[in-house]
């Protein structure tokens, strides 16, 4: 085979071999996320002539690079969004009970839906929406109506001082200033 009849011109109907999905699923990049980039790279290229395994490397590095730029691109809350369960257990290791975690998920994705504003990464935002009003109502219940403490079980006190180590989320309302 002749290097001219190796030659392939890059024309709207071009398709990446099968070997290039295979290579992207190895990396967890779906083959949809893949074929949604293709029309991009063959408006780029188009006219252009080169091997056809040439232009298969360049597809593969080209998806690879939109992979990576839409992992770390903002994006709106996703209406069936949830913490993952790292999220879920480093409140937990806190003190945080599920039933106040449950509480705060339903008013935080309401809040972020309603707003439409693009964040990167929704769990931090809610972790730390979750230990700001966890610290705001430890401290709230260790006061009575006239100021003073009120007497405190162990757990309580643990609690406390787990709240006065995040302190300085106290005030911190980041998460809704976006």
């Amino acid at each position: 085979m002749s290097a001219k009849q190796d030659q392939v011109t890059m024309n709207p109907t071009w398709l990446p071999s099968e070997h290039v999905f295979s290579m992207l699923a190895l990396r967890s990049i779906g083959e949809e996320f893949a074929r949604e980039q293709i029309d991009g790279f063959v408006l780029f290229h188009n006219g252009k002539s080169d091997r056809q395994g040439a232009f298969d490397s360049k597809f593969l590095n080209h998806v690879i690079h939109h992979w990576e730029r839409a992992k770390t691109a903002a994006r709106p809350m996703p209406a069936d969004w949830k913490p993952d369960m790292d999220t879920v257990n480093r409140l937990g290791f806190l003190g945080i009970h599920g039933d106040f975690i449950r509480e705060r998920l339903h008013e935080f994705v309401t809040y972020w839906q309603e707003s439409g504003q693009s964040k990167i990464g929704w769990n931090a935002k809610f972790y730390d929406s979750v230990t700001t009003a966890w610290n705001k109502k430890v401290h709230a219940d260790q006061q009575t109506p006239g100021g003073q403490a009120v007497s405190q079980t162990a757990s309580q006190i643990d609690a406390g001082r787990k709240a006065d180590q995040l302190i300085g989320k106290l005030t911190d309302r980041s998460w809704a200033e976006g």
